[in-house]
């Protein structure tokens, strides 16, 4: 395979898992009655049963928002630099582009790679991936696949990703134009 094959195909792998980022592209309604109904249960959880204060109800609620747009923002910034990543590798066949999947993969390493780690340690790793998969109907089955992604799969993929972005770059740094 030649290094603007390889360059494309580390652009193609990109893509593909950047499909997943998508979804997450859309803000965050800015009233949520689920997610304040969320705030709510959990504080009257908390509190024994006790009905919260509508205070501490909206404090609990805004923090779940900023959490939301939070999540929204970096996920947004993924999708850029993702698709400019895509552009470079796979359009323009450029190293810049090799340099930009190799940030995405970092990112999103540091970003599933330590609760992934936390799981572990407790021994709850084995029981997370069993219990995905003893679900029962349509929907919980399709959470459960994508749940089994984003903690399992996504991790491996973005590091043998990662990889094949560095072989790619060292192949280039090899061979002068």
């Amino acid at each position: 395979m030649n290094r603007g094959t390889t360059t494309v195909a580390v652009g193609i792998a990109l893509l593909v898992l950047t499909l997943g980022l998508i979804p997450g592209a859309v803000p965050p309604i800015e009233r949520n009655e689920m997610l304040y109904e969320l705030a709510e249960s959990s504080l009257r959880s908390e509190a024994g049963g006790a009905q919260p204060s509508k205070a501490d109800v909206d404090r609990r609620y805004q923090g779940f928002m900023t959490e939301q747009w939070f999540n929204w923002t970096k996920t947004s910034l993924l999708l850029t630099l993702s698709v400019a990543a895509i552009v470079l590798t796979v359009g323009m066949r450029r190293r810049t582009g090799l340099w930009l999947v190799c940030l995405v993969c970092a990112v999103m390493l540091f970003t599933y790679v330590p609760p992934l780690v936390k799981l572990s340690m407790h021994g709850g790793f084995f029981e997370f991936a069993a219990m995905i998969f003893n679900h029962s109907g349509k929907r919980a089955l399709l959470d459960g696949v994508l749940l089994y992604w984003h903690a399992i799969v996504a991790p491996f993929a973005y590091a043998l990703l990662a990889v094949a972005t560095v072989v790619a770059l060292a192949r280039r740094v090899e061979q002068p134009t």
